[in-house]
């Protein structure tokens, strides 16, 4: 598949501690703030084929580094759930999105893109992209250094049709409950306006530790967050559960460097895990 994504900073989304995803219009403001846009590819690896794509994915972002390509991408391999490997860009706008996808077709350095397409087309069982549009007014503050996580998990959510005013309501109703509990937490929202289910949000939490959620049930059940949140905003929560909610599930994955084309600016943040040198060659000595 072609990766058709721009980024010159990221900036995703965290309900547990970080943002994904932002443009390079958004970075020149804030580097970690979240793209207006978010694409995501999504690639289903066949059974035993993980190594083998993990190196096609290699090659391809090699060959963008080698063209100097200013597009790139956030690669990620899931930890639960079926075998994945996602990649996540940010853009301003669609027909930012559709300029860069234009300027790839046409760039003579970009021309083993079919190579990979067909090598990809081997490994994986199934290729799909998702458009995901930003929504501040349902995300905790979700400016957070993204080149410093390691992990982070996605809640998917469809609310059923006719909820979605009562859900988005709920939410803000969570989001107050956590100021006034003053909770470490960050995380943004996106919802799925192309290539989904109508009614499709997404939440990320980035973070760089799994015992980050070790931690995050104790935090909520503390007494600042349940005084804040109160009786009544609980029993919400739960009408909210069964009445708006019609599907519900959360993957956890982990980034991974070997398969990001990323921008200097990003990759020296921590250069030791985004740009790790290879493990030296033992020399055998000849008798």
């Amino acid at each position: 598949m072609k990766k058709i994504l721009s980024l010159s900073a990221l900036g995703l989304m965290a309900v547990c501690s970080a943002p994904l995803i932002a443009s390079a219009q958004a970075a020149a403001q804030d580097p970690n703030a979240p793209a207006q846009l978010l694409v995501i590819t999504r690639e289903e690896m066949k059974p035993g084929r993980g190594a083998a794509h993990i190196a096609n994915e290699v090659g391809w972002a090699e060959m963008m580094s080698k063209a100097q390509w200013p597009t790139g991408w956030l690669g990620a391999t899931s930890l639960t759930g079926p075998s994945e490997a996602w990649f996540f860009t940010g853009f301003a706008s669609l027909a930012e999105f559709d300029k860069d996808r234009v300027a790839q077709d046409a760039a003579p350095a970009l021309s083993d893109t079919a190579k990979f397409q067909a090598i990809d087309g081997d490994l994986v069982n199934r290729t799909s992209t998702l458009i995901a549009t930003y929504r501040p007014l349902l995300s905790y503050e979700p400016d957070i250094s993204l080149a410093k996580m390691r992990y982070f998990s996605v809640d998917t959510v469809v609310v059923k049709p006719g909820h979605g005013a009562a859900f988005a309501a709920q939410w803000r109703d969570i989001i107050e409950a956590h100021s006034k509990a003053k909770l470490d937490e960050h995380w943004a929202v996106y919802e799925v306006t192309s290539g989904g289910q109508a009614g499709t949000y997404m939440f990320f939490y980035a973070f760089d530790s799994l015992a980050t959620l070790d931690a995050s049930g104790a935090k909520h059940a503390a007494s600042a967050y349940r005084d804040a949140m109160g009786e009544a905003g609980r029993a919400a929560n739960t009408r909210m559960n069964q009445d708006a909610i019609e599907w519900q599930q959360n993957r956890l994955f982990a980034f991974s460097p070997k398969m990001s084309h990323l921008s200097k600016a990003w990759t020296d943040v921590d250069p030791d895990f985004w740009m790790p040198r290879p493990a030296p060659v033992a020399v055998v000595k000849k008798r």
